[in-house]
């Protein structure tokens, strides 16, 4: 008799967990956040793939009540993936002006990126030529063939 007391407690207590996660998932969802859509791409200077590379989508219009700017950093492949709300959940559709930046060195005592590689040629997205669309879909962006500026 007394073990089945025991089960029927460890039923009832697994399913008060149970609801309680069912619950605090519930409460967690991306409220007010916009819908995004993976977004990967590659970035070659002078034709080879640049790694730490920083790269920003500034939305042509801010669309739902959080701004955003999604960003990717590329890896030793050149290769990126955008972040708006977390890592990697890509980007909310939408037409963006894009910025590139290559940092030279990281500053440990101000904890900051400093100088650019590329010269600072993509880094400003009121003269930034770069344009892309992100589609309501997963899409692998065309490479962005940039130059390094470097005279030689």
């Amino acid at each position: 008799m007394r073990q089945h007391d025991w089960r029927r407690t460890v039923r009832g207590l697994f399913g008060i967990v149970l609801a309680a996660f069912v619950g605090l998932l519930a409460g967690c969802g991306k409220r007010g956040w916009l819908e995004t859509y993976p977004v990967k791409g590659t970035i070659l200077v002078d034709g080879k793939p640049a790694k730490d590379v920083m790269i920003s989508f500034h939305p042509k219009e801010i669309t739902g009540d959080k701004p955003y700017v999604p960003t990717g950093q590329t890896d030793e492949k050149g290769e990126f993936n955008l972040s708006t709300f977390v890592t990697s959940d890509g980007a909310p559709a939408g037409e963006y002006d894009v910025t590139v930046v290559w940092p030279e060195r990281y500053n440990p005592i101000s904890t900051l990126w400093e100088g650019d590689k590329l010269n600072k040629q993509y880094a400003d997205k009121t003269k930034t030529t770069l344009r892309v669309t992100v589609e309501k879909q997963p899409q692998q962006l065309p490479p962005f063939e940039l130059t390094s500026g470097s005279k030689k």
